[in-house]
């Protein structure tokens, strides 16, 4: 069984300041991050793995159909590292 690793967001959260267009292009290149799993109907989890700039970074894990379980134990490994 595999897992396929990836970012979850396109980067640290934009600040509230940002302006209207690169919020929506944050947002776009979040989505192409976050909607695959939700679409194919795959477990998917996002982890709390590292920091840029004092800002959360997660890394999401995506595993095959049926594998939740699967998932949940790889995360508890990350996590506990």
């Amino acid at each position: 069984d595999t897992l396929i690793l990836l970012p979850t967001a396109a980067g640290i959260a934009p600040l509230r300041d940002t302006p209207a267009e690169d919020l929506e292009t944050f947002r776009a290149r979040s989505l192409e991050l976050l909607c695959p799993a939700g679409h194919a109907g795959v477990p998917q989890i996002s982890l709390p793995l590292a920091t840029l700039d004092g800002c959360p970074l997660g890394l999401s894990a995506i595993a095959p159909r049926g594998k939740d379980e699967m998932l949940l134990a790889f995360a508890r490994k990350m996590m506990a590292a």
